[in-house]
């Protein structure tokens, strides 16, 4: 029976050399095999950080393989019984074993059911009762390194938070420091939650907070791609925390047909924001949502992990409003990460004043490389 597993994330030193891969289980049922067949120790985290390992084979972000368990075997496991994420971790360093196209960590797996991938509940957001004004709208972008935690806040309270991320390396320590910073507003304000896609480094900070402070939100907005153990793991939590009657959950719809990339498709608008739903693609990414929100001068296009290509039809989908509030900020996708070039499309409506491209993540981070060069030429 294989054991399938989820890679979520790594850094890669190029020629096949993995610094580092951060592995999850696709389902409990995997992780409950895994433990079976290596008799090692149930952690609070389900993740596997594997360390220096060269792959024969071409990995893919975002992917489900078959766990080669046997290789992982001849290992003693590192375990971190502390960690809300890294249960333990593997250092290929000194591994002489084989690995080669036929015999390697990550292998092929058979036709996985889909319906083990989602959940079943659906909704849909039928008001904003926390914004209906544009006037004294005020966005924030919070400091999380190598994360998405963004605000918009009215009159001075907290009104919506998008994402609530942090760096997939992040310690409890420091997601607690984040956290502690907004927890006494948020419960005084009870913002909307909306999650713009079920990547780490954008729910990080919300697997460590305590069932009080899931509480100070008064809803949870997501999409129904959930690929990993953990998200799915996180999404059943706030489900029991909040509760089924606030959570929107939204399901993809198929991808359109003969079109170059996910298409956005908008589910909500009233006066001041916009929830726009990419179309269901093997990619967590593209399949996320973004907002345009607008204010009494100016507005802001927040876009998670999007393709800079959705965040223009976004964009373009606004147009007849934008010129009420002509002053255009962008929140660039995916950290300032680069895209192919045919994915490099975002034209400014005639008439829209530019102000600022904002780039979430911290100054000098060269963990990834974010912001690229290229992606910064492409800005100017």
């Amino acid at each position: 029976m294989e054991i399938i597993v989820y890679l979520d994330d790594y850094k890669y030193g190029g020629d096949g050399n993995f610094d580092t891969m951060y592995l999850d289980f696709r389902t409990s049922a995997d992780y409950d095999l895994f433990i079976q067949e290596t008799g090692g120790e149930r952690t609070k985290g389900s993740y596997i950080q594997i360390d220096n390992y060269h792959s024969p084979r071409r990995l893919r972000r975002g992917c489900y393989y078959a766990l080669n368990v046997n290789m992982l075997k001849q290992f003693q496991a590192v375990y971190n019984f502390d960690s809300n994420l890294i249960g333990r971790t593997y250092n290929f360093s000194k591994y002489e074993g084989d690995n080669d196209k036929q015999t390697h960590l990550l292998m092929s797996h058979k036709p996985l059911d889909a319906s083990q991938l989602s959940s079943s509940h659906h909704s849909r957001l039928a008001s904003m009762e926390l914004l209906n004004a544009t006037n004294d709208l005020e966005f924030r972008v919070n400091d999380v390194s190598q994360g998405n935690w963004n605000e918009i806040r009215q009159n001075g309270k907290v009104r919506l938070v998008y994402d609530i991320g942090a760096p997939i390396t992040a310690s409890n320590v420091e997601l607690q420091r984040y956290i502690n910073q907004y927890t006494l507003q948020y419960a005084a304000d009870k913002p909307y939650l909306i999650l713009s896609h079920w990547d780490m480094d954008h729910y990080h900070c919300l697997m460590q907070m305590s069932d009080a402070e899931i509480r100070n939100f008064s809803k949870f907005i997501c999409v129904d791609k959930m690929k990993s153990l953990t998200s799915k793991s996180l999404y059943s939590r706030m489900e029991q925390v909040l509760g089924r009657n606030d959570i929107i959950c939204y399901s993809l719809r198929r991808r359109t047909p003969r079109t170059a990339y996910p298409q956005m498709r908008e589910q909500f608008q009233n006066a001041v924001v916009s929830i726009y739903i990419g179309e269901n693609s093997s990619s967590t990414n593209y399949s996320g949502i973004v907002l345009f929100v607008r204010g009494d001068n100016n507005h802001v296009l927040l876009t998670g992990d999007s393709l800079p290509c959705q965040a223009n039809q976004v964009l373009h989908h606004q147009e007849s409003l934008q010129r009420l509030n002509p002053g255009h900020y962008l929140v660039v996708p995916h950290h300032g990460g680069d895209f192919k070039k045919t994915y490099k499309i975002y034209n400014l409506v005639p008439g829209l004043k530019a102000l600022e491209a904002i780039i979430s993540v911290d100054q000098g981070n060269n963990t990834y490389g974010h912001p690229t060069i290229s992606m910064l030429n492409w800005l100017a």
